[in-house]
């Protein structure tokens, strides 16, 4: 019996320390899991348990702006958002006018003088969230900048964020606010101000637009966006005020991308709605009739096959009868003229449409894969406006030199002239000097 009893001990002792060796040598193997989705987008990362590639964007900039001669800098007050040259140009009409009238601008209580700004107002930061599908890209994108209203440089410096693109994309729809159709962003110069040269078109609208690729890189681009007329009438009937918008404008473009470069034709037509012609007495007067307004640009990049091939040839070519909201630099102008147009925007003081039209070209030439230069030169005229002091050509021309040390990292300095000249022929004119350091993400 002590026999049998040794034997059963000694096998179930085996038995035990065979099975312990055995799990030692061998754990037990979790369940499979799925495999994770990769995210195949450069500069993007997946989503943990999504399918969708995900960024952030954007960057920091700091501008010194230095403006010098005397000029009107009531709309380079803390707050305002005028820094950028083309708005800014709107500074330049309080001497025009003050000439005309045989004054002189200091003492006036206009703010004279040269002009000191330092800002970081352009910083600006995006999230892009993106899935390739059967139907192409599904896209998400939302980008801000801290141009809001309001801010205060004395103590604080706060800049409100405000919205500058938030839209869908799907496939070749896109709906939500981002740049206008009609605008051409490869065209846009290498500036570092941060509105440019005026000869162009620079919009933001909520829209719905559809890109039809018909191959070789030609493509046609139909897009309805939102409408944003100004009432027609002047200070005595609130002027200013706005008016229903019965139809979306209406845009399209062809659009030619080879290894040459870049070509756009775009088209705009817009419902302008009535009013009272200006001057009349509030409420009283002859109702001006609905009517189109619309404009056309031609515009393009250019390769240059200098300095391996990096040198290119940028030019915007506009002309717009109504269509001022889609010319940016007629556009300032127009604003420049409500005090003596009666209108606002696209209207003159006898309750016509706007005409005007621009050229504008610029050369972007690098020195060496880390230094390049862009000179740039515009011109713009409004053609049938009425007012003697109303601003008739606005023209500059500008210079600058970009150092690029390390990739994303822009350092640069720029010089620029710009004049106003009045329908009477009285004209202002200021030299501006800016210094910009950026680094993107």
């Amino acid at each position: 019996m002590t026999k049998l009893k040794g034997l059963l001990l000694g096998t179930a002792g085996a038995v035990l320390l065979s099975s312990g060796a055995a799990l030692a040598a061998d754990p037990p193997r979790a369940p499979e899991r799925t495999p994770v989705w990769a995210c195949d987008i450069t500069g993007f990362w997946e989503l943990p348990g999504t399918d969708i590639c995900f960024k952030v964007g954007g960057y920091a900039k700091a501008d010194f702006v230095f403006t010098f001669e005397d000029f009107n800098s009531a709309n380079m007050s803390a707050g305002g958002n005028n820094e950028e040259l083309n708005n800014g140009a709107l500074n330049l009409v309080a001497n025009a006018r003050a000439a005309s009238a045989g004054l002189q601008l200091n003492g006036t209580g206009n703010g004279t003088g040269d002009q000191v700004r330092f800002t970081a107002r352009q910083t600006r930061i995006n999230f892009d969230a993106r899935t390739n599908t059967a139907y192409g890209t599904v896209r998400a994108f939302i980008e801000g900048d801290f141009f809001g209203g309001g801010g205060n440089e004395t103590i604080s410096n706060s800049s409100p964020l405000r919205l500058r693109h938030a839209f869908v994309q799907f496939g070749n729809l896109l709906a939500g606010q981002t740049w206008g159709t009609f605008m051409d962003l490869p065209s846009l110069a290498d500036t570092i101000d941060f509105g440019g040269p005026g000869a162009l078109s620079f919009t933001r609208a909520t829209q719905l637009r559809w890109t039809q690729p018909f191959g070789n890189g030609i493509s046609l681009v139909v897009a309805i966006e939102n409408a944003e007329n100004m009432d027609v009438r002047n200070a005595g009937l609130a002027a200013g005020g706005f008016v229903s918008d019965e139809f979306p404008d209406f845009v399209a473009k062809l659009v030619v991308s080879q290894a040459w470069g870049h070509v756009e034709l775009a088209g705009v037509v817009r419902d302008m709605r009535g009013g009272l012609a200006a001057g009349l007495a509030s409420g009283v007067g002859v109702a001006l009739e609905d009517t189109a307004g619309w404009a056309v640009m031609l515009s393009g990049r250019i390769n240059v096959p200098v300095a391996n091939g990096k040198d290119d040839i940028r030019f915007n070519a506009i002309y717009s009868d109504g269509g001022t909201r889609q010319f940016l630099g007629a556009a300032v102008a127009s604003l420049g003229n409500a005090g003596t147009e009666g209108g606002v925007r696209e209207w003159n003081a006898l309750g016509q449409l706007i005409e005007s039209w621009g050229v504008s070209v610029a050369y972007r030439h690098f020195w060496s894969d880390n230094l390049r230069s862009s000179l740039v030169g515009d011109y713009i005229q409004l053609d049938n406006v009425t007012g003697a002091t109303s601003i008739e050509t606005n023209w500059s021309i500008l210079g600058n030199l970009i150092w690029s040390p390390v990739p994303r990292v822009d350092m640069g300095v720029e010089v620029w002239y710009q004049e106003v000249e009045l329908l009477n022929g009285f004209n202002a004119d200021w030299v501006r000097l800016q210094v910009g350091i950026s680094r993107s993400f």
